[in-house]
């Protein structure tokens, strides 16, 4: 019933359009005529009127739209739900351009099918430090087992730990392109940054630290190369600085237990 209203008063526009336009006004004409006649109704958009001017005054006679031709099929349908199912299945980092071009659906489709059919959403990753390996998850959960019966032996024990760790101090403090924002005024140019690059000029810090905080750390100056030995002459400085290390391998410890990562070879 809506429907019928809708042409009803389309299709009386129309009329008046038509008579309009055989009497010779001009838009401008057409258009106060229908502001006037249909003041307290809503009537046809400019460009609708242009359009039913124009066809008027090529002869058309026909006050009703003509039939259209029919929606193409959608491309959500089961077959390429399977599709784009197996293209993301096999790789979790294409894009939607990517599988429109492989399956020829189109980027619509596909967006619709990755979110309303398959409920999937595209997210970054996160950054971790390390990927584990069953192994390393195994050999972890045997250190905190261990840890968790030797405090129920020591109740200390966790102010004894000491643990290493090395980075690199560049002599240049890097900022971010964000860091570099300025406020200026309209039609001001931009300032500009010269692109750093890592200086040559770094040296690494090896620090080792306990539960209150930094207890002992030395640099390693370039080109001195980080491997086994240079880790032994840092631990046998520190031992000498009254840090009793002993390397964690379950055993006994004494005034620190110190626990290191893997070492270079």
């Amino acid at each position: 019933m809506k429907r019928v209203q809708e042409l009803s008063w389309q299709l009386e526009q129309r009329i008046v359009i038509h008579f309009c336009v055989k009497i010779g006004w001009t838009f401008d004409e057409i258009l106060h005529g229908l502001q006037t006649c249909f003041a307290n109704q809503r009537i046809l958009s400019t460009r609708s009127i242009h359009r039913w001017i124009s066809q008027f005054r090529t002869g058309r006679t026909v006050l009703v739209d003509r039939p259209r031709a029919p929606r193409g099929k959608s491309g959500r349908n089961q077959r390429n739900v399977h599709r784009v199912e197996n293209i993301v299945a096999s790789d979790r980092g294409v894009t939607i351009k990517d599988i429109s071009q492989r399956t020829g659906i189109s980027i619509t489709s596909v967006q619709r099918i990755l979110k309303k059919d398959l409920k999937l959403k595209k997210k970054c990753a996160s950054f971790v430090p390390a990927v584990l390996t069953d192994a390393h998850k195994t050999r972890r959960r045997d250190v905190c087992n261990f840890f968790t019966r030797l405090k129920g032996q020591c109740p200390r024990v966790f102010t004894s730990l000491v643990t290493m760790d090395e980075s690199w101090i560049y002599t240049w403090d890097p900022r971010m392109r964000i860091h570099n924002k300025e406020w200026l005024h309209q039609g001001e140019d931009k300032p500009l940054v010269p692109r750093k690059t890592l200086a040559t000029a770094k040296v690494m810090i090896v620090s080792f630290f306990d539960a209150k905080g930094m207890v002992y750390y030395e640099f390693v100056q370039r080109p001195q190369t980080v491997n086994q030995q240079v880790f032994r002459g840092i631990f046998r400085r520190f031992d000498a600085g009254g840090g009793h290390i002993q390397l964690f391998m379950g055993g006994v410890s004494y005034t620190w237990i110190m626990l290191l990562p893997t070492m270079p070879p």
